[in-house]
């Protein structure tokens, strides 16, 4: 707290009080996004998974892998099971993923996972403004 007591101990202006902000800002998504990333981290066991059915395909565990979460608070890294299948028709699965509600994200030869929060930011953004300023906006 010492590191914030600058800001009434010193001159109080418009530009303190808005460098006093957004370090509080930067600190809470740090906060929020180290709450997520620990609960995310809790939901999947140790112990390896067997296999299941899902939308008539069979999947059986492949391992666990690192997964990259774009959220409204900032990206965050967690594990998660993730399943493949031998029927070419369908891609890997994560459960996890589904659980969740993460939405894939697919622009070109660029992928990105963004939580259900982000997304719905992201497709207000999109609905309200013109896709340059929209991203613009996200990236902040």
């Amino acid at each position: 707290m010492q590191r914030y007591d600058l800001f009434w101990r010193g001159d109080v202006t418009p530009a303190s009080f808005d460098r006093f902000e957004r370090r509080i800002e930067t600190l809470v998504r740090s906060l929020g996004r180290l709450i997520i990333q620990h609960a995310l981290s809790k939901l999947e066991s140790d112990e390896r998974p067997g296999s299941f059915r899902f939308d008539k395909a069979s999947f059986r565990v492949n391992r666990k892998t690192l997964q990259t979460l774009h959220t409204r608070l900032g990206t965050i890294r967690f594990e998660r099971w993730y399943f493949q299948t031998s029927d070419a028709w369908y891609h890997g699965l994560a459960p996890l993923n589904v659980r969740l509600g993460v939405v894939d994200v697919r622009r070109g030869f660029t992928t990105g996972r963004l939580s259900p929060a982000l997304a719905d930011a992201v497709g207000r953004l999109a609905a309200e403004m013109p896709q340059q300023a929209a991203i613009e906006q996200i990236a902040g």
